[in-house]
């Protein structure tokens, strides 16, 4: 059976139970909406283990409302129990704990003769009581669930730092370290024992230091630094992830300058492929066009019943091309998580903008969501797109490569600009 919400708070359940039941002197039961006790304090009774529908605590959560028995004789059900006779309880009183005003448990107490007497002289100021211990236990249960949204947000933060190509640390408001991705460790020479160091004490930069003062967003500023005998220089910047309005962590990327001089690619170089290696795949033809082709600068699309062809070619046209002397990337459509996509071809460090002056070959562009296949088809035409309100330009050459299972023979390709 699925964990209750009050299930989360067992321990403080029953804390509270043993204050209430020392502070009035009587029995108390905590349940939740599985019928498990989640919290109990016995003095007088003995301890109920079996809570079923029917019962008068059961009653409480069904109706959402408070229940007040001041003498069991007067209760049908009761009279008709099988330990009516054995049953010391005398009186019952009980709330409801309510998260977003839904029933999630209920609170009661178990009376005996002599302490119904004393509490039902006082009998508002017995509800309230235990009305203002249900809305603590509630309170309880809305900062516990908190807690476990904030913590599986960081989970998928974290899984998504780990496929970035970038070096990267992540930080709490205050700077205290989080995570850090493999990219950082190997850039950076560190390693994970790390967590839990403040980013001030780690690099003890002006600009760190500013950054938290106003936490003010840092773009590609220059930093150079040696730690552990390993010297970084190159440039860092920030970027807020929130957590919810008004909470929020920070994103550091570090960039080395080898980066700048050498792109990482995403899988392969253009290798040595020549439209002479081609010859006993494709017709004369074809690859005259595909020289053609190669003199240009237009996005292409290359398709055929064969993708390992596809891509021969596109590295073809690439090595002929102008743009040889940049990298190509190479992105599978079919190996990427969909829900990461975005992030990885159109962030703002994304791939899209460490291609700029390259060339990106797109194997299987139907696998993509289709409104990235919008997203890129309008970056074609307009050489630019836009992430967190920045405009950001990038000069990209694109070849899609796509199968064709119909129309076309295995071994021959279509280009078309």
């Amino acid at each position: 059976m699925e964990k209750s919400l009050l299930g989360l708070i067992g321990g403080y359940t029953n804390h509270l139970a043993r204050i209430i039941s020392d502070t009035l002197d009587t029995d108390i039961l905590i349940i939740d909406t599985n019928m498990n006790i989640v919290g109990s304090s016995f003095k007088y009774l003995n301890l109920y283990t079996d809570i079923r529908i029917g019962t008068i605590i059961s009653t409480i959560l069904i109706e959402n409302r408070n229940v007040i028995v001041e003498d069991k004789t007067r209760l049908a059900g009761c009279r008709k129990c099988d330990q009516y006779r054995e049953c010391k309880m005398s009186s019952f009183v009980g709330v409801p704990i309510r998260v977003d005003n839904q029933a999630v448990g209920a609170l009661a107490l178990i009376l005996t003769r002599h302490r119904a007497k004393f509490l039902f002289e006082s009998l508002d100021s017995t509800v309230s009581f235990l009305e203002n211990f249900a809305e603590l236990i509630s309170g309880k249960i809305e900062n516990e669930t908190r807690t476990i949204r904030l913590e599986n947000r960081l989970k998928e933060i974290e899984a998504i730092i780990d496929k970035m190509f970038e070096a990267v640390i992540y930080t709490d408001y205050f700077g205290n370290i989080i995570h850090v991705n493999k990219r950082f460790c190997d850039v950076i020479h560190l390693d994970k024992d790390m967590l839990g160091s403040n980013m001030k004490e780690l690099f003890p930069f002006q600009l760190i230091e500013d950054y938290f003062k106003n936490h003010e967003d840092i773009s590609n500023e220059r930093l150079t630094f040696e730690m552990k005998g390993h010297l970084f220089h190159g440039v860092v910047s920030s970027k807020k992830i929130y957590l919810s309005d008004s909470e929020f962590g920070t994103l550091f990327y570090f960039k080395p300058q080898s980066d700048f001089v050498k792109r990482i690619n995403i899988s392969e170089q253009g290798s040595l492929v020549t439209f002479d290696w081609l010859k006993k795949y494709f017709s004369a033809q074809e690859l005259q066009m595909a020289r053609e082709m190669a003199k240009t600068n237009h996005n292409l699309l290359i398709q055929s019943s064969d993708n390992e062809l596809n891509l021969l070619l596109a590295k073809a046209v690439f090595n002929t091309s102008e743009r040889n002397l940049h990298d190509l990337y190479v992105v599978y459509s079919d190996n990427l998580y969909r829900d990461l996509f975005e992030i990885y071809m159109m962030d703002e460090y994304g791939v899209l903008k460490n291609a700029d002056g390259c060339t990106v070959v797109i194997v299987q562009p139907e696998k993509m969501p289709l409104y990235i296949q919008h997203y890129i088809a309008d970056f074609m035409k307009y050489g630019k797109f836009k992430t967190h309100d920045k405009s950001v330009r990038s000069n990209v050459r694109f070849f899609i490569l796509r199968r064709q299972r119909t129309g076309i023979s295995g071994g021959t390709a279509a280009v078309f600009p």
